[in-house]
């Protein structure tokens, strides 16, 4: 399974769309280890820019702090899934905690103005891949 991670400074990046690089994580599910991982430089942040690039990169699963609805609603379209609201960490500490499903996560950060949308307290829709009850809704 390849996992891809947003980061700033090989550490988890707070805002989806304003990372450096991703980590991507090829993993063992069966053995819940990490084979390798490689560090790629973040595209363009423009809407459906990076997760179409994380589509075409394999990617199957997501682990992001902050990230926009419209982010999500690309990546449930794609059946990959995310984890939305993780806090710090390095990739290789932030899948071992999810191996473990030790990870700890908390409402979607999105919660700021940004210069290219604007953020508001909203309930979230149930995506397949998330299981948030309430945080932010982004709107680009």
């Amino acid at each position: 399974m390849l996992i891809a991670i947003p980061t700033i400074n090989q550490k988890l990046c707070q805002h989806f769309g304003h990372c450096e690089q991703f980590a991507f994580a090829e993993v063992d599910e069966e053995n819940q280890t990490i084979l390798h991982v490689r560090y790629l430089q973040a595209p363009i942040h423009t809407p459906g820019s990076i997760p179409s690039w994380l589509n075409d990169n394999g990617t199957q699963l997501v682990i992001a702090s902050g990230i926009g609805n419209r982010a999500l609603s690309f990546f449930d379209q794609w059946g990959i899934n995310v984890v939305v609201g993780a806090k710090e960490g390095s990739p290789k500490d932030i899948i071992a905690a999810y191996f473990k499903q030790q990870l700890e996560t908390e409402n979607n950060p999105c919660n700021e103005k940004h210069t290219s949308h604007k953020c508001e307290e909203n309930e979230v829709e149930d995506y397949q891949s998330i299981t948030m009850k309430s945080g932010f809704r982004c709107h680009y």
